[in-house]
C-alpha cells in the first residue's frame, strides 16, 4: 500500500486538539472523505457514498454535455449537496464539530472540479477538450460548498491542480503521493501509476519526464454500466475466489460490520471475470460458454449478483483500453515493459486488487508480474498530504510538488494515437 493505515479515531481525535483536516477525493461514481491530523499521513474516520450526478450520465463527458444544455447550475448544486452530506456524515462518525475543520483539501478530475466550482465547461465538453482553468485558488468553504455548507464559512477550501482535461488533480495527487518521501521510499523510475476510476488516468514516470493519459475506458471498474456492479461502498463485492468448484466472494463491511451484499466493484469485477476464464464459463473472446448464455455468470443467485454477456463486453472494453494506453505510454517513453521498476494500481479498485486477475484477464501485461502493487486510494491521499504544512514532502512545499509534477508533465493524446488504435483492437480477447 502506498498509503500508511488509517489510525485509531479516538487517539487522533484528542491529539489534535481542533486543529483538524479534511480531505475529500470527488469521484466520478464515488465520492470519499476522511479526517486528517495535518501531518500529511495519518487519516481516519473515511467514509464514501456514490456521486448523485450520475443521474446526468455514469461518464463525465455525458455531464459535461448536460451542464451546456442548462443543466449546469443542477450538476454544481448536486456535487455540493454530496459534499456536505459526506463532511456531515464524517464529522458524526468521528463525533467532531464542525468548528474542528481548520481546512478542506479536494482531488478530483478536471471535469468534476469544474462542474462544482461552476466554471464554464463549453470547451471543456467539445474536442479539442480545452478546460477553463487547472490550476485552482484557495477559496472559502461557503463559496465552494454552498448554502448548505456544514463548516466554517471562511474555512480554507484547497483544490488540486490539474494537468490537461482528462489529466486531473487526481492523478496528480497520486504521483505526489509515490513521490513524496513522507509516505514511501520513492520507487526507481521508470514507473508506472494507473488511477482506474470512471476516467481511467495513467502516467509513466521517468527521471526527467512524466507521461500522462486518460484512456476512455468507461465506468466498468467502478461498477458503472455492469449489471449488479457499485462502487466501492459498504456491501459491495471486492474479492471473489474459486473454492472447490465454487466462486466464494466478501463484501466491504461497514465499521467492521458485515453488510449484505448491494452489488459487485470493480476488483470483484475483474476477480470474477478471471475465476470464470479459469473455469472455462467464458472464451478467450468473451463469449459465455452455452449453459450461462441465458443465466449469465452466476457468484451469488439469491443476492442478484452475476454478469451478463453485456458486462463481460463492458469489461473487456474497459480492460482494452487501460491495456492499451499503458503500452502508448512506454511506446512514447521509448521503453519496454521490461524497464519498468514498479505499477501502481490506485483508486477504490487498487485498494483490493489481485495481480494475478490483472493478468489473467489482461489488464495488464505478464511481464508485470511480481510489480503490481495496490496502491488504494492515491487520490484521497494526496489530499491527505496536501493539507499539511511546508516540509512533509522532504524540503519541499507540497504546492512545489504540485507545480513540478504539472510542469514535468507530457500528456499524450490517445484518440490521434495509432499505437493506441492498434493496441486497443489487439487487447480486446482475454
Amino acid at each position: 500500500m502506498v498509503m500508511s493505515a488509517p489510525c485509531a479515531e479516538a487517539t487522533l481525535a484528542r491529539e489534535a486538539e481542533g486543529n483538524l483536516g479534511l480531505a475529500v477525493d470527488l469521484g466520478t461514481t464515488t465520492i470519499v472523505g476522511a479526517l486528517s491530523d495535518g501531518e500529511g499521513v495519518h487519516y481516519w474516520a473515511e467514509q464514501a457514498m456514490l456521486n448523485s450526478q450520475k443521474r446526468y450520465g455514469s461518464d463525465v463527458i455525458s455531464r459535461l454535455r448536460a451542464a451546456t444544455l442548462g443543466k449546469g447550475e443542477s450538476l454544481r448544486q448536486t456535487a455540493q449537496d454530496d459534499l456536505c452530506s459526506l463532511i456531515r456524515l464524517i464529522l458524526e462518525r468521528a463525533e467532531e464539530s464542525p468548528g474542528q475543520i481548520g481546512s478542506l483539501c479536494i482531488s478530483a478530475n478536471t471535469a468534476m472540479v469544474h462542474l462544482l466550482l461552476g466554471l464554464p465547461v463549453e470547451e471543456l465538453a467539445v474536442a479539442p477538450f480545452t478546460p477553463h482553468q487547472t490550476n485552482f485558488p484557495v477559496m472559502e468553504a461557503s463559496a465552494v460548498l454552498g448554502a448548505q455548507n456544514p463548516l466554517a464559512a471562511s474555512c480554507p477550501v484547497r483544490l488540486i491542480p490539474a494537468i490537461s482535461a482528462f489529466v486531473g488533480g487526481d492523478l496528480v495527487a497520486g504521483i505526489a503521493v509515490v513521490e513524496s518521501a513522507s509516505t514511501m521510499n520513492a520507487p526507481l523510475a521508470p514507473w508506472l501509476i494507473v488511477d482506474l476510476g470512471t476516467n481511467a488516468e495513467i502516467a509513466l514516470v521517468t527521471d526527467t519526464r512524466i507521461y500522462a493519459s486518460s484512456a476512455s475506458a468507461g465506468p466498468a471498474f467502478e461498477g458503472g454500466r455492469i449489471s449488479c456492479g457499485t462502487g466501492g461502498i459498504p456491501g459491495a463485492v471486492p474479492s471473489v475466489r474459486i473454492e472447490g468448484s465454487r466462486f466464494t466472494y466478501t463484501t466491504i463491511t461497514r465499521e467492521g460490520m458485515a453488510v449484505k451484499p448491494v452489488g459487485i466493484c470493480g476488483s470483484g469485477i475483474l476477480d470474477l471475470t478471471a475465476c470464470a476464464l479459469d473455469t472455462g464459463l467464458i472464451e478467450e473472446n468473451g463469449s459465455l460458454v452455452p449453459v450461462c448464455e441465458q443465466t449469465g455468470i452466476v457468484l451469488d443467485a439469491q443476492a442478484g449478483l452475476r454478469l451478463t454477456s453485456a458486462d463481460v463486453r463492458e469489461i473487456q472494453l474497459a480492460k482494452a483500453a487501460i491495456r492499451a494506453g499503458v503500452e502508448t505510454l512506454i511506446h512514447e517513453a521509448g521503453i519496454t515493459e521490461e524497464a519498468i521498476s514498479t505499477v501502481y494500481v490506485a483508486g477504490a479498485f487498487g485498494r483490493y486488487l489481485q495481480e494475478s486477475s490483472a493478468i489473467r484477464t489482461g489488464l495488464l501485461p505478464a511481464t508485470f508480474a511480481g510489480k503490481i502493487r495496490a496502491a488504494g486510494n492515491t487520490s484521497l491521499a494526496g489530499a491527505v498530504l496536501a493539507l499539511a504544512g511546508p516540509g512533509t514532502s522532504g524540503d519541499m512545499d507540497t504546492d512545489t510538488l504540485f507545480s513540478r509534477i504539472v510542469d514535468r508533465a507530457q500528456v499524450v493524446q490517445l484518440a490521434d494515437s495509432p499505437v493506441f488504435a492498434e493496441r486497443f483492437i489487439a487487447s480486446m480477447n482475454f
